[in-house]
Formats: structure tokens, sequence, C-alpha cells
């Protein structure tokens, strides 16, 4: 389980953030390449849970950023990938983003 844990948390380290126009959580067409890699590797690896955090910079959109995580998420779970594998989380961060985190 360790070494699928190392390529799965390599695999997520390389995937380029989900970008999101300010005040927006709709997926883009960029960014369904980068979810349906996500999805690849999740199903590959099963067993593994994964952290979807949605960054906002500003501290008053922080429900936001949950939308973003919730996008994403709904996006894999459409791919096959088990809800239960997926863990939401929105932040105030310094960009626009959805991020990915192999967590235990």
């Amino acid at each position: 389980k360790q070494a699928a844990q190392q390529a799965i948390q390599q695999a997520v380290a390389a995937l380029p953030p989900i970008k999101f126009e300010p005040n927006k959580a709709a997926l883009e067409g960029d960014d369904v390449g980068a979810l349906n890699a996500v999805a690849s590797v999740l199903l590959e690896h099963s067993g593994l849970k994964l952290q979807v955090t949605g960054l906002t910079p500003n501290p008053k959109k922080l429900k936001l950023a949950n939308r973003r995580a919730e996008a994403c998420i709904k996006y894999l779970v459409g791919r096959r990938v088990p809800a239960a594998s997926l863990v939401p989380r929105g932040v105030v961060g310094t960009k626009m983003a959805t991020e990915f985190e192999v967590i235990d």
C-alpha cells in the first residue's frame, strides 16, 4: 500500500491546480483534462483517499471555496470515482483554484 500511496502522491503532485474564474465554481474545458487524470489515478489505486481543497483569496468567500471543491468531486464521481474516497475542504489561500492531496 505504501508504494501505491507514493505513486499516487507523485501523480497528484504533478497535476496542475484546477483554476476558476472570480466568483465562480463552474469547471472549464481545460480543467476536465486534469480531472480525468485525477480520476484515472484514483481508479488505478483504489482504497486511498484524496482531499480536494477549494481555495479562495477572500476570507468572506469560504462557501465559494467549498463549492469549488464540490464541483471537482461531482465531476470525479461522474467518472466512477467512489465518493467515499474524496474529502472536500474549502480554505482561504492565495489563489482561486482547487488542489489535491492524498490523505490516510
